[in-house]
This record gives structure tokens, sequence and C-alpha cells, in this order.
């Protein structure tokens, strides 16, 4: 359901995370080491601190840093503004008129696995990604 993107912006944040407070870090050192496309990254970096989850600093030494305390970024809010999660049709089958009141056939199944989703990512921060040695 996360796309390479998704997963990319993810890998960006969690390496965010995992640098000093005040650490400035360029798009060509963390495509590097999450192992990403520079210019590809450079533009997702950018996406997210659009979203308000990086700052930016231009310049000799400049790079990008948390905008927030990795605990308080959730995955959800790192993926929304990539892959849209809270803009996907309700239905499974991407069907307007399904709804509570008149279901596809996978409507209840869909609804509960969707819900149950965006709270696992809505629970989960960039600072517990980040933990361990995963990311080596």
């Amino acid at each position: 359901m996360i796309t390479t993107t998704g997963l990319h912006a993810i890998r960006a944040m969690a390496y965010l995370a995992m640098q000093p407070k005040g650490a400035c870090v360029g798009a060509a050192e963390i495509a590097a080491n999450i192992d990403a496309p520079p210019n590809y990254l450079g533009k997702l970096l950018q996406t997210l601190g659009t979203a308000g989850l990086l700052k930016s600093h231009k310049g000799r030494g400049g790079g990008f840093e948390l905008a927030r305390s990795a605990k308080k970024i959730s995955l959800y809010a790192v993926l929304d503004p990539i892959e849209r999660l809270g803009d996907r049709p309700a239905c499974f089958f991407g069907w307007k008129k399904c709804s509570d009141e008149k279901p596809c056939s996978m409507h209840d199944v869909w609804k509960s696995r969707r819900e149950s989703m965006h709270s696992l990512l809505k629970e989960v921060s960039i600072h517990t990604v980040a933990q361990g040695d995963i990311m080596e």
C-alpha cells in the first residue's frame, strides 16, 4: 500500500532523526545513505518541507533538518503529503456510490482495514523507526 516514494520519505525522515539536534544534512548525503536517487529525493524533501515536517537551510553548510521532534512526527504525517492517504477513495473498488448505506461487497472489510492502517500510521513515530540497527 505504500509506494517507493513513501518508503524513501520515511527512510529520509528516520535518517534525519538520527542526526544530532540542529545538524543540517544535504539531500545528496541523505540519498546516498538511504539508497535513493539524489534529484528525486531533493524534490521529495521539498515536499516534506512544504508540509511543515522539515526545515531547509540554503548555502554552505545548509541542508535539511526535522522541523520538530521525531517523537511528534507520525508515519501518517510523513506519508499523507505524498500518498494522499486522506484523499484516497473509501471504496476498495473506487466506486463513488459506495457508502455505509449502500455498500459494495468489500465495504465493511475494507473500511475496517483502512481505519486500522491509518490508526497504526498515526501511532508510530519517526523516532520509533529510527531506533535500532536496522537503519545502518
